[in-house]
C-alpha cells in the first residue's frame, strides 16, 4: 500500500508534501502516521539519496509502481522539484493517490492521504513507504538504467498534437462529469450508506491521471501576459466550442465559459512572447503542471515549427 501540486497542498496538509522536512535520517525514522482514522489518516515518509537526480529517483518509483499494478502519471520535473503521482484503483472503493516528490538535493519525499473509511495499521504504512518503495531507490548507474527502462517502457514523455478547442472539449466533459460527482457526492452518500469521499478525494485521481503529461497545442491567442505575481508569461487559448446543427462558435468574450488551456512560456520564450497578441496562431509543447474542474495549466512551453 503506498498514495500534485496546487491539488495535492490542500489534501496532505497546509505544510504540503515537504511535511517531512524535519524528519530522521532513515526512512523508518521518518515516518509519520498523522490524523484520526475516522477521518481519514496521512502517512509521510522521506529519505536523502546522495547525488541521484530527480529524473532517476522518479523513474525508479515509476517502475516499481508499474511492477504491482499501479497508475502513474507523467514525471513533472522543475528546477525546484520533481514529482509523480500513483493511482491503486484495484482492492479500493476510493482510489489512493500517491504523491512522490524529489529535491535536488536528492531528498525524497512520499506522501499519502486516505479517505474516511480506509483503514491501514500504521505498520503496514511503514513498510509499504519505506521497505517496498523508498529503500528500494538505487543511486548510480544502476538506478538510472532502472528508470530509463520505465520512462522507454511508459512512454509517457512522448507529446500529443491537439488543437486547443478539442483539448478545452475533451478534458471539460471529464472534469464536468466529475464536477457533478462532487456536487452530488454527500447526497448520494446519505441515501447509500456509503462514503463517497471528500471533493479533494475525488478531484485527485483526475489530476494523477494528467500530470506529466505533453503536449503539442495548436490554436488561437486570447490572452498573454506576465502573471504579476510570478512574473511567468501566461498565454490562454481560444476555446470557445462551436454549438448546435450549424457549428455557431460563441464570441470571444464567453471564452472564461469554457474549460480553459493555459500554457506558461519557458523563460527562454520571452522573445517569442513579444512577437504576439490576441488573436494569432501559435503551437505549444508543454508538460500538464495543474488542473483542476476549470482548467489545465501546461508548463515550460516552447514554440514547435
Amino acid at each position: 500500500m503506498w498514495i500534485y501540486r496546487a491539488t495535492a497542498m490542500a489534501v496532505f496538509g497546509a505544510t504540503g508534501l515537504y511535511a517531512g522536512s524535519a524528519m530522521g535520517a532513515t526512512c523508518a525514522e521518518s515516518f509519520q502516521a498523522v490524523g484520526d482514522p475516522r477521518n481519514g489518516m496521512r502517512y509521510a515518509a522521506s529519505r536523502t539519496i546522495p547525488g541521484i537526480s530527480m529524473a532517476s529517483a522518479l523513474g525508479q518509483v515509476r517502475s516499481m509502481a508499474l511492477s504491482v499494478g499501479f497508475e502513474a502519471s507523467g514525471d513533472v520535473i522543475t528546477p525546484e522539484d520533481g514529482t509523480i503521482l500513483l493511482t491503486q484503483r484495484k482492492g479500493v472503493t476510493i482510489p489512493v493517490i500517491t504523491a512522490v516528490q524529489v529535491q535536488p538535493s536528492g531528498e525524497v519525499f512520499v506522501t499519502v492521504k486516505l479517505a474516511r473509511g480506509q483503514l491501514v495499521r500504521d505498520e503496514d504504512a511503514k513498510t509499504g513507504l519505506c521497505t517496498q518503495l523508498l529503500d528500494k531507490i538505487k543511486p548510480g548507474k544502476e538506478g538510472e538504467a532502472i528508470a530509463e527502462a520505465a520512462r522507454r517502457a511508459s512512454r509517457f514523455d512522448e507529446p500529443v498534437s491537439v488543437d486547443a478547442q478539442a483539448l478545452s472539449g475533451e478534458l471539460g466533459k471529464e472534469a464536468g462529469r466529475l464536477g457533478r460527482s462532487i456536487s452530488t457526492a454527500p447526497i448520494r452518500g446519505l441515501f447509500s450508506g456509503k462514503n463517497a469521499g471528500d471533493a479533494s478525494e475525488l478531484m485527485l485521481p483526475f489530476a494523477a491521471k494528467y500530470m506529466g503529461r505533453r503536449y503539442i497545442v495548436d490554436g488561437t491567442v486570447y490572452t498573454i501576459g506576465p502573471n504579476r505575481f510570478t512574473q511567468r508569461v501566461e498565454l490562454d487559448y481560444l476555446v470557445t466550442q462551436p454549438k448546435g446543427l450549424l457549428g455557431l462558435r460563441g464570441s470571444a468574450d464567453f471564452n472564461g465559459g469554457n474549460f480553459g488551456v493555459q500554457c506558461q512560456l519557458a523563460p527562454d520564450q520571452r522573445l517569442l512572447a513579444g512577437t504576439l497578441k490576441g488573436r494569432d496562431k501559435v503551437r505549444l509543447v508543454g508538460t500538464v503542471h495543474d488542473i483542476n474542474t476549470g482548467g489545465v495549466v501546461l508548463g515550460d512551453c516552447r514554440q514547435v515549427r
